[in-house]
């Protein structure tokens, strides 16, 4: 499923843990190959591992589809609690409400809703992939693509309280008067939201431009 964009793996969201075909020989099937791998066939059993920065964690080998299984959660607690301490729940002890059944996780990341995993020892552990949102996305993924709006938003809004400069300064660049203004939407090397005029692929800067203020005094400045 790597190759679409709009598949949802919900193992990935809710605990970080991918899975691993494990035979050996490579795919004929046209969309188990690309240009920079070649996957191998898909097998009944498969490994799942956690991954890291630094690492991928091998966990176990069970069947295809053992998306929910709470084994898979408590061998990484059992085996490398240091891994995931960030995502516990300090100073919280579980009462049992939160050991639910493999059918139980199933249907509560169908609906969408944030699970929060209890241990057999009473530890509470937070989604380690970020959770899920109630649309099916990674909840993070959603929070960031929100956060991304509302700055492209506050960039736009500020261009156009500036208008009255900014048009004169892209005149200047293109050496011609312009009738309308078409922008290319970009992200900066620091995936902030950047502006381009489109004709002369100008980027246009809101100078005093922060995300966390209301300040609408800002001056233009078009990149030579």
């Amino acid at each position: 499923q790597i190759r679409r964009a709009d598949f949802e793996d919900y193992l990935y969201s809710d605990w970080k843990i991918v899975h691993l075909h494990l035979d050996t020989i490579p795919s004929v099937k046209p969309h188990l190959q690309t240009k920079l791998v070649h996957f191998v066939e898909r097998t009944g059993p498969v490994l799942f591992g956690y991954v890291t920065e630094n690492g991928l964690y091998l966990i176990d080998i069970l069947e295809h589809g053992s998306w929910a299984e709470r084994e898979l959660f408590e061998i990484l607690y059992k085996n490398w609690p240091g891994v995931i301490e960030p995502y516990r729940l300090k100073g919280l002890t579980g009462t049992g409400t939160w050991i639910l059944s493999s059918e139980e996780i199933l249907r509560l990341r169908k609906a969408g809703i944030h699970i929060n995993l209890e241990m057999s020892d009473g530890s509470l552990y937070r989604p380690l992939g970020g959770g899920l949102a109630t649309s099916g996305a990674n909840a993070q993924i959603v929070t960031h693509a929100d956060d991304l709006f509302r700055r492209s938003q506050s960039v736009l809004d500020s261009i156009q309280r500036n208008i009255d400069q900014v048009v004169p300064k892209l005149e200047e660049k293109l050496g011609k008067k312009m009738d309308t203004l078409e922008l290319i939407f970009a992200l900066s090397d620091g995936l902030l939201p950047l502006f381009y005029e489109k004709s002369g692929n100008i980027p246009i800067y809101i100078e005093g431009l922060h995300f966390n203020t209301h300040n609408k005094s800002h001056k233009s400045h078009i990149e030579d």
